[in-house]
C-alpha cells in the first residue's frame, strides 16, 4: 500500500472538489479508503499547536548562551567566529547542568531561536569488520600548566563499528604522525588492512588517491605494521566521510575537553581516552545497532596485532653495501649480514 503523504492529501481534496468520490481517489492514489478520509478531516482541522508548545529548555537562555559563549559562538558573541555544534552544547547540559531533556529538543530549541541549517543528502557506504580504518587531524587549542598551546589531534575511527579516539599532539612531524598511528592502533585492540587518510606531506610525497606515491618513511611504517595506505582523491573528503563526519561530532563531542586546562600533555590524553570510552558506551553503531563499545569487542578479533616498535622513525634512505659489508649513514658506518 502506498504511502499517503501531504502532497498527496491535497491532490485529493482537489480531486474530490471536482466531483470525485473518495472511494474512486483512494483507489487512484493506492491507499484504503478510511486512510483517506482520515487524512482529509485531520487536514480540514485546526493545528493542534504542539509548535506553539512551550520546549523543555524554556528558561534556560542563560544557561545556553553561557555554553555558546564558552566557544566564542557567533550567535551569541559579538564579532565572534566560533560555533558550538547541538551534540556539544546537549552533553555539556546533561553533564553541568544535569539537563535531562532529550537531543532533539536541543536541535528544535536552537532552530526555532537562530533558525534551521540546511538538509544534505547523505549516502553511507559500510565495511565489513577489521578492513578500514580512517585518520585524520584537526586543529584546536588549550592550556597546558598555564599556556595556550596550538594542539593537533589526530581522530581515528574504525569504520565497522565507528569507535573513535583522539590522540593530542604538539606538532605534525613523522615521527608524531608514526606515533599517533601507533597509539590509535593500540586503543583499537589491532591493525585494520587499511587506512584511508589524506594527502598530507608526511604520508604522501607526490600526486593523490589511487596515484599517490606514498612517502619512503611512512611506506616503511605501513610495511612494518601490515596494512596498506588508502589516499583519498585530491579535493575529496568524502571519501573518507566517516573520519570527516567523526571530525565534526567527535571534535565537538571533545570540545569542552580542550577548553578545560590541564597540567600536562599526558593529562589531557587522559581525559580524551576516558571521553572516547563514554561516548562508546552511550553511542550506538548503525551496522550492528548494539553500542559501539559492544561493535568495537567483536571487531577486535578480525583486526591484526598491534607490532612491537622500539621508535617510530622520520627518515628512509637507500644505501649502497661496500665490500667490507658496511654502509654509511650520518658521518657513521653500520655493518649489515652479508647474503649469499
Amino acid at each position: 500500500m502506498a504511502k499517503l503523504g501531504r502532497t498527496h492529501v491535497m491532490i485529493a481534496k482537489a480531486m474530490i472538489e471536482r466531483a470525485q468520490s473518495v472511494r474512486q481517489v483512494a483507489s487512484q492514489l493506492g491507499v484504503d479508503e478510511s486512510t483517506l478520509r482520515y487524512r482529509l478531516r485531520r487536514a480540514a482541522e485546526a493545528p493542534d499547536g504542539r509548535r506553539e508548545r512551550s520546549s523543555v529548555l524554556a528558561g534556560w537562555d542563560e544557561r545556553i548562551d553561557a555554553v555558546l559563549a564558552r566557544f566564542a559562538d557567533a550567535r551569541v558573541v559579538r564579532d565572534g567566529s566560533g560555533y558550538c555544534q547541538t551534540q556539544v552544547l546537549h552533553g555539556i547540559l546533561r553533564r553541568e547542568y544535569q539537563f535531562t531533556g532529550s537531543y532533539q529538543a536541543g536541535r528544535r530549541y536552537l532552530g526555532r531561536r537562530f533558525g534551521t541549517d540546511p538538509v544534505q543528502a547523505l549516502r553511507r557506504v559500510e565495511t565489513p569488520p577489521g578492513v578500514q580504518a580512517q585518520h585524520d587531524w584537526f586543529d584546536v587549542e588549550t592550556r597546558i600548566a598555564g599556556a595556550r598551546w596550538p594542539m593537533h589531534g589526530l581522530l581515528g575511527t574504525l569504520s565497522h563499528s565507528r569507535a573513535s579516539f583522539v590522540w593530542a599532539s604538539p606538532v605534525m612531524t613523522q615521527v608524531a604522525w608514526q606515533t599517533g598511528h601507533l597509539a590509535l592502533f593500540a586503543r583499537y585492540g589491532g591493525v585494520p588492512l587499511w587506512v584511508r587518510i589524506d594527502n598530507l606531506k608526511t604520508a604522501v610525497a607526490t600526486g593523490a588517491g589511487p596515484t599517490a606515491r606514498i612517502s619512503p618513511a611512512f611506506h616503511a611504517f605501513a610495511t612494518a605494521c601490515h596494512f596498506a595506505v588508502d589516499p583519498c582523491r585530491a579535493a575529496t573528503g568524502s571519501d573518507k566521510g566517516k573520519v570527516e563526519r567523526r571530525v565534526r561530532t567527535d571534535r565537538g563531542a571533545f570540545a569542552d575537553v580542550f577548553v578545560q586546562e590541564w597540567p600536562s600533555l599526558e593529562a589531557l590524553q587522559a581525559a580524551l581516552d576516558e571521553r572516547a570510552l563514554a561516548l562508546h558506551a552511550t553511542e550506538r553503531c548503525p551496522v550492528t545497532g548494539t553500542t559501539v563499545a559492544d561493535a568495537l569487542l567483536a571487531e577486535r578479533p578480525t583486526l591484526q596485532p598491534v607490532p612491537a616498535m622500539h621508535e617510530p622513525f622520520d627518515c628512509v634512505v637507500a644505501r649502497r653495501v661496500s665490500r667490507d659489508c658496511l654502509v654509511s649513514f650520518e658521518s657513521r658506518r653500520y655493518s649489515v649480514s652479508s647474503l649469499v
